[in-house]
């Protein structure tokens, strides 16, 4: 970690799309200590492709590396709340090029952080579970993870009613499942001072005791603006950005609770548990379907089926997005194109 970095201990919201990750951020981002800007996604944009960077000993690499992220992070679909751009020359004064992907990652976010005179930042980049190993390294077990989880068939029905992820209950149950298992690993493995888990559920039927116990876990003192995060700037800017994010500007409700339970068909919730049996039992949200209504369900031939369905529905639902709102998200997905057509140039 850059010696230069004074910030507090990082912290990781992780779990699935869907489950509240946003309203958990911006109610976070409310603290008067934290800074929770919309995710960066810094992991699973780049990672795959930090071996074309080479050395990055070399300070003309890094300096290309920096540059990269943070015109990814300046093309954002919801912007942050910077008087201007990132500066190049900060980053790279934060951040040693042993340090690589996650030394830019750090020097981005506490640049962030402290222009928001926050102590710490908070990154609400899901994907990140994927890395724990690799963040546990960088941070020196200093990191703290926040896994915010929610019954997944009403995650299913938020996809299957949405533009983003998977439209298919099977696909959408075996992901959502594979995403509960590693979360789930990661508790165990880090243990309860550093990794905390919370539920949609609780966070919005008794937002003021879900978030104290956050606080406690954070070791910041709860703050009552919390609650008023539908007033705050982050939470309407993102409202403004994307009908994904609208709910985000409203006051706190549990009407969502459960609409997936009863909102999907027999056959639906079939599929998703199917898939996803496994989490939904470990979590104690339940089945509400028997084996034999699961059987032959996950089939070889049926997944093959189920796969071929799934793609043809998200390209479909794509279509049907508001442009403004796909315009800004293919913002970030021009630099990732630019870049690895730079890449593949001799």
């Amino acid at each position: 970690m850059g010696a230069e970095n004074q910030m507090g201990p990082p912290v990781f919201i992780v779990g699935e799309q869907r489950s509240g990750s946003n309203l958990l951020r911006v109610m976070l981002n409310q603290h008067s200590k934290l800074a929770a800007p919309h995710p960066p996604h810094f992991l699973e944009r780049f990672m795959p492709l930090m071996p074309q960077y080479g050395h990055l000993d070399r300070k003309s690499a890094m300096a290309v590396l920096v540059d990269d992220v943070c015109r990814f992070v300046e093309a954002n679909p919801v912007p942050w709340a910077m008087d201007g751009p990132l500066s190049r020359v900060g980053v790279l004064e934060r951040c040693r090029g042993e340090e690589g992907l996650l030394g830019v990652y750090e020097a981005i976010m506490s640049e962030y952080a402290e222009h928001q005179n926050a102590e710490r930042w908070v990154c609400k980049s899901l994907q990140n579970i994927r890395w724990v190993e690799e963040l546990e390294r960088h941070f020196e077990r200093r990191a703290q993870y926040l896994y915010l989880r929610r019954d997944g068939r009403d995650v299913c029905f938020s996809f299957m009613n949405g533009f983003i992820g998977d439209k298919h209950p099977y696909c959408i149950g075996r992901r959502w499942q594979a995403i509960q298992d590693s979360c789930l690993a990661a508790e165990a493995a880090l243990g309860g001072a550093r990794f905390h888990q919370l539920s949609y559920e609780e966070l919005v039927r008794a937002p003021e005791k879900t978030l104290e116990r956050v606080c406690d876990f954070l070791e910041v003192p709860f703050e009552d603006g919390m609650l008023r995060y539908h007033e705050g700037e982050e939470a309407q800017r993102a409202a403004q950005m994307s009908a994904q994010w609208e709910t985000v500007s409203q006051p706190v409700t549990s009407d969502r609770v459960g609409r997936g339970v009863e909102s999907l068909s027999r056959e639906e919730v079939a599929l998703f548990e199917a898939a996803a049996y496994g989490g939904l039992e470990r979590l104690e949200y339940g089945l509400l379907t028997d084996e034999g209504e699961r059987e032959g369900l996950a089939d070889a031939e049926a997944v093959k089926q189920y796969e071929a369905e799934n793609k043809a529905k998200m390209e479909a639902s794509q279509s049907r997005m508001d442009r403004a709102d796909a315009a800004r998200r293919a913002q970030q997905t021009a630099v990732i194109d630019e870049i690895v057509g730079r890449m593949a140039t001799p």
